[in-house]
């Protein structure tokens, strides 16, 4: 029998809407009760899923096993690994620490690591848009790695400095947009230097902290979260194990439904990064260097149509959009302009879910309502 439990909130009267809409929003519900049930029933997802509008949680679900050899389901407070989500956060604790003179966003990243010998010496502007010509996991192989003989390994932030070191360059820095990892790695080997705490700490201090949220973190070794999953043949077997440590500041936090709709709500002003800061974060850093990505400090923005491709799942009204993917686990985070509606998606059963197709049937399913109300 399917394990879940079901939050559902009626609205009469949204903050965006002029007049009572309960009939739209129920309808909604169930359209977004089917969609989730239906990926669980067939093997798509356990996890958790939360949907906003305005300021109310219309849709929040937990499915599926948290671990399945304990007997414990998924509850809408599980913690789960939200993998790359982690850039969005080490992306605002860095323009914290710009604010607070810390840090500079033109500085070169050697400013920050005295040690680094790399080939290239990209900005910290140019690292947190993914323009930096540093490699992603394809530079394993200049270091004689294999992706799985790299998850296990823990790193240091100065063994992961040095191990980048040895990785060929994408691009010359500011010339491209490749995605990197590694990028956001050096970035947390940064922040460590600039703030004279490691990366848990400094999160915790200008981040996690000051925002109330309790149940996020970077946990290099928890058993306080959902198990992640692979699919086989058989039914799901345990994920290949990874050491969070080498995930670091682009991939290892955790968190939970609610946590992330908090957060999603720090990405539009709610939090205490100044809004001047946090425009640089929020508006588009890639311009010219690729006209078909459109990604901010952390998250890829979205307009509204169908201009970019990272991340596009067919809203049409702007967003803010980062997924995220480790064994075992999937997330999605999606913030609508101006806080009109968010998607939280957090599932622990891997590569069984399509999370952006997920976020798509959601988007499909928000558009009529959010359409009205812009």
């Amino acid at each position: 029998m399917a394990q879940h439990v079901r939050l559902i909130i009626l609205l009469c009267v949204l903050p965006f809407a002029a007049s009572c809409v309960q009939p739209e929003i129920r309808g909604l519900q169930h359209e977004l009760e089917a969609t989730f049930a239906s990926a669980h029933e067939s093997g798509h997802f356990d996890g958790v899923a939360l949907i906003a509008l305005g300021d109310q949680t219309i849709h929040l679900e937990a499915f599926g096993m948290a671990d399945r050899e304990e007997g414990l389901p998924n509850a809408v407070d599980t913690r789960s690994r939200i993998a790359s989500i982690t850039k969005s956060f080490t992306a605002y604790l860095v323009l914290r620490l710009v604010e607070e003179g810390l840090m500079e966003l033109d500085a070169p990243i050697s400013r920050y690591l005295p040690s680094w010998e790399g080939p290239v010496d990209p900005s910290v502007h140019q690292l947190l848009s993914n323009t930096g010509g540093i490699a992603h996991y394809e530079g394993l192989r200049d270091v004689g790695l294999s992706i799985n003989a790299f998850r296990p390994q823990a790193y240091t932030p100065e063994e992961f400095a040095a191990l980048i070191e040895g990785m060929a360059p994408a691009c010359d820095p500011g010339t491209c947009f490749h995605y990197s990892s590694f990028g956001y790695d050096l970035l947390g080997a940064a922040i460590e230097t600039a703030s004279g705490m490691n990366y848990a700490e400094a999160l915790a201090s200008y981040v996690t902290g000051p925002l109330g949220l309790t149940d996020t973190a970077y946990e290099v070794e928890t058993d306080d979260l959902a198990q992640g999953y692979e699919p086989t043949e058989e039914g799901f077997t345990d994920a290949i194990h990874r050491d969070a440590s080498n995930a670091y500041a682009a991939g290892g936090m955790i968190s939970t439904a609610n946590d992330l709709l908090r957060w999603s709500k720090a990405l539009q002003g709610d939090g205490p990064l100044g809004q001047d800061v946090l425009s640089k974060m929020t508006t588009n850093q890639v311009g010219d260097i690729d006209p078909s990505v459109s990604y901010g400090y952390g998250v890829a923005v979205q307009d509204g149509t169908d201009t970019y491709g990272m991340g596009n799942i067919g809203l049409e009204r702007p967003y803010l959009i980062h997924g995220g993917s480790w064994d075992g686990y999937r997330s999605l985070l999606v913030n609508v302009d101006h806080g009109a509606a968010a998607i939280v998606i957090l599932s622990n059963v891997g590569a069984a879910t399509d999370e952006l197709a997920l976020g798509r049937a959601v988007a499909a399913a928000l558009n009529p309502i959010l359409t009205d109300e812009s």
